[in-house]
């Protein structure tokens, strides 16, 4: 069953999760397009990183709330945590831009790919390639929103600037401390509206 406890939906999980922070780091070679001097800050001690890693599952999972699935929920944790693979070309100390899977783009490449592998399965405990996709652009807000909370909550206003246009654009846009709340809402309105729409169509 969808939402049900499985090792099928672990597996589930465990394999979109995977494709999906595969995808992260690849598309955060688009970096080196606009390369910047190193300048990269090893932003986390072990505590900051527990506290960074739960903030953006926790902001993710409850975004995929109103899709009443905990396995979705789950995979929209991880999918939350899973756009900071772009850090670690960076976190090498090569010349790279920051971010750059922080972007609109990295979110539709992202949905398109996960939507193309659910399809190629044989099997779709998660639901179907619709269902499954529209978790990235949901969790991508959500990371927006944590890193926004973060960045004055816990790291003294470091880090609230993306580059959302790239790799069209490198350019940082700067969001205000309050936009976090806009951010995590409008997570929470395209996971409800879509929940709404896919009920009538969901299998079980």
């Amino acid at each position: 069953m969808v939402g049900g406890w499985s090792a099928a939906n672990f597996r589930g999980v465990v394999l979109l999760a995977s494709a999906y922070v595969a995808l992260s780091f690849a598309f955060s070679f688009v970096g080196f397009v606009a390369q910047q001097p190193t300048v990269h800050f090893h932003e986390y001690s072990l505590p900051e990183a527990i506290v960074e890693l739960g903030g953006h599952f926790l902001f993710g999972a409850v975004a995929a709330a109103p899709f009443l699935g905990v396995w979705k929920s789950l995979l929209c944790g991880a999918f939350a945590i899973g756009i900071d693979a772009d850090h670690v070309l960076g976190s090498l100390n090569l010349n790279v831009s920051s971010r750059p899977d922080h972007s609109f783009f990295f979110a539709a490449f992202a949905a398109l790919a996960i939507w193309s592998v659910v399809r190629l399965q044989r099997n779709r405990p998660l639901g179907q390639p619709s269902q499954v996709a529209v978790l990235v652009p949901v969790a991508f807000l959500s990371h927006l929103s944590y890193d926004v909370f973060a960045a004055f909550q816990v790291f003294s206003g470091v880090g609230y600037s993306f580059p959302i246009l790239s790799p069209l654009s490198f350019s940082l846009f700067a969001f205000p401390y309050w936009t976090w709340v806009p951010l995590e809402a409008s997570a929470l309105i395209l996971s409800t509206v879509f929940a709404i729409w896919f009920r009538p169509r969901a299998s079980q």
